[in-house]
């Protein structure tokens, strides 16, 4: 994440966060692939996200607008995606944020198999305006908890 100061109308200034784009994480599983699309399933039941993205021929599952506040599952917001802040509070922790989580299961050569998870997103301010939204970058910590699930099962 970034600060900038930018000018706005009237001469006045103010500092804007800036947070990078997202990657999707990877992280090898020893699980057949069938095994792990089924228990990527289940980590999303656990963490009460809504499967409605899901191809069994791409083993993918997902949901492209999971809309929350302050937390995923057990994990606080801002152990999910950074949103930038104002006057060091970030966003995360009280704007109500959507995220795309996509997670794909492919096979690996030693017989296991790979989970490849997208997280990013969006975020507004419940008490303004909400047309003014800011982007949200992931910060790893719903992939990680969902590898974690799946190594548990």
């Amino acid at each position: 994440m970034s600060t900038q100061t930018i000018q706005v109308a009237g001469g006045a200034s103010a500092n804007v966060s800036l947070v990078n784009n997202s990657a999707s994480q990877k992280a090898i599983l020893d699980l057949t692939p069938d095994q792990a699309f089924a228990a990527t399933e289940r980590a999303f039941a656990a963490l009460a996200i809504p499967v409605t993205d899901r191809d069994a021929g791409l083993r993918r599952v997902g949901n492209m607008a999971f809309r929350t506040r302050r937390k995923v599952g057990d994990l606080l917001m801002t152990k999910v995606v950074d949103c930038g802040g104002d006057t060091g509070m970030p966003n995360a922790e009280t704007y109500t944020v959507t995220l795309t989580i996509l997670s794909q299961i492919t096979p690996n050569d030693a017989g296991g198999s790979v989970i490849q998870t997208l997280v990013e997103g969006s975020a507004v301010n419940p008490l303004t305006n909400a047309s003014n939204a800011v982007r949200c970058s992931s910060v790893g910590g719903l992939e990680a908890r969902i590898k974690a699930l799946l190594s548990a099962k």
